[in-house]
C-alpha cells in the first residue's frame, strides 16, 4: 500500500536524521572534552587553515541542525510535545512546544558549538575568552534566541487560529 510504504520511508529517513545527527553531537561531544582537559592548546597559523576548518565545521553543524530539527520535532520527543499542548489555548501551544525544544535543542549542541565556536578560536589565537566566559554568552544567546523563536511562534499561531481553516487559502495567494 502507498500510504505504509511512504510511512515505513518516512521512519527510514527519520531514523537516518536522528543517527546522523546523534553521532554527529556524540563525536564533537568527545572532542570537547577532550579540549577542556587539555593542558596545551596545539596552535595552527594560517588563513586559508582557518577558513578550511571553520568552512567544514558549518557545514557539517548545519547538516547536524537541520537532522536535528527534523528527529525532534518530528520523532517522538516532538510527538509527545504536541500532545502535552492540546490543552493550551491556541495562541499559547506554540510557546509551549517552541521553549521546551529551543533549550534541550539548545543543550544538546552545546558540545559542538564549543567545539566550533570557541576551541577553534582558541587554536588560531583569535580568543582569550575563557571557557567559562564563552558558555555565558552562549547560554545568553540560547535564551534570546528562544524568546525570539517563541514570540514568532505565538504570532503565527495566533494568526492560524485566527483565520481558522481560512489560512491555507491565505497562504496560497502569494504563490
Amino acid at each position: 500500500m502507498p500510504c505504509e510504504d511512504t510511512m515505513r520511508i518516512a521512519k527510514v529517513l527519520l531514523g537516518i536524521a536522528s543517527g546522523f545527527s546523534a553521532g554527529y553531537l556524540t563525536a564533537r561531544a568527545v572532542e570537547a572534552v577532550a579540549e577542556l582537559r587539555a593542558r596545551d592548546v596545539r596552535h595552527a597559523d594560517g588563513a586559508a587553515s582557518y577558513g578550511r576548518a571553520r568552512r567544514a565545521l558549518e557545514v557539517a553543524g548545519t547538516v547536524q541542525g537541520i537532522c536535528g530539527a527534523i528527529a525532534l520535532a518530528y520523532g517522538g520527543l516532538g510527538e509527545t510535545a504536541d500532545r502535552a499542548t492540546m490543552r493550551a489555548p491556541a495562541w499559547l501551544r506554540p510557546a509551549l512546544f517552541v521553549v521546551p525544544l529551543s533549550l534541550l535543542g539548545a543543550a544538546i549542541e552545546l558540545p559542538a558549538c564549543f567545539v566550533a565556536d570557541y576551541a577553534l578560536e582558541r587554536r588560531y589565537r583569535l580568543t582569550e575568552q575563557t571557557p567559562a566566559a564563552w558558555l555565558g554568552d552562549y547560554a545568553k544567546g540560547a535564551v534570546i534566541s528562544t524568546i525570539v523563536t517563541t514570540i514568532g511562534a505565538m504570532l503565527l499561531g495566533t494568526a492560524t487560529s485566527a483565520a481558522r481553516g481560512e489560512w491555507p487559502s491565505r497562504a496560497e495567494i502569494g504563490r
